[in-house]
């Protein structure tokens, strides 16, 4: 088995593509594609939101106490990372020892270059226990994913969402407090 058995998009035709009311290019949908692509600004796949594993370990670690993932898997929170890009920080939380993880991202591409991170990285049997989905931060699946997650480690969708134009980082952030238990 490999990762793609856990590639869902919820991405829909009507989807609120508004890339002529971005506030710069950061802020549109074609961006991203084109970059996770490799035809934007930086190389495919060399990527990471502002800083490292390194830097936020410390604080994932106080900020979110994990069950024995050895003991109890059923104890382990459920965190899930919005706009996953070409982050690490799926690989680096499971290795921490999170095991209920979930991310999307807008651009399908970006998701199927973190499939390839996650199968390269982690064996298929662990890989198996990352969910990622191609979906919009301000359409999160309702009624399935309401309360459903403990916390969520967000390193910049927002600013990404804030610049795709009025309106769409409110309609972000009231899904993400949904999701939020």
């Amino acid at each position: 088995s490999s990762s793609s058995e856990r590639y869902y998009s919820h991405m829909d035709n009507d989807s609120d593509n508004d890339d002529e009311n971005a506030r710069s290019q950061f802020g549109t949908k074609q961006y991203w594609d084109d970059g996770y692509l490799g035809r934007g600004d930086f190389p495919a796949e060399e990527y990471s939101w502002y800083f490292g594993w390194e830097i936020i370990q410390n604080y994932v670690k106080e900020y979110l106490p994990r069950g024995n993932r050895e003991e109890d898997d059923d104890d382990d929170l459920h965190i899930l990372c919005p706009g996953i890009g070409n982050d690490r920080i799926l690989v680096d939380l499971y290795r921490a020892g999170y095991t209920h993880l979930t991310a999307f991202d807008y651009s399908p591409h970006a998701i199927e270059r973190q499939q390839d991170l996650i199968s390269y990285e982690l064996p298929s049997s662990k890989s198996r226990a990352i969910e990622l989905y191609a979906m919009d931060a301000r359409k999160l699946p309702d009624p399935d994913w309401t309360d459903r997650f403990d916390a969520i480690v967000e390193k910049g969708a927002l600013d990404a969402i804030y610049l795709s134009g009025d309106g769409n980082v409110e309609r972000a952030v009231e899904n993400l407090h949904r999701v939020l238990k």
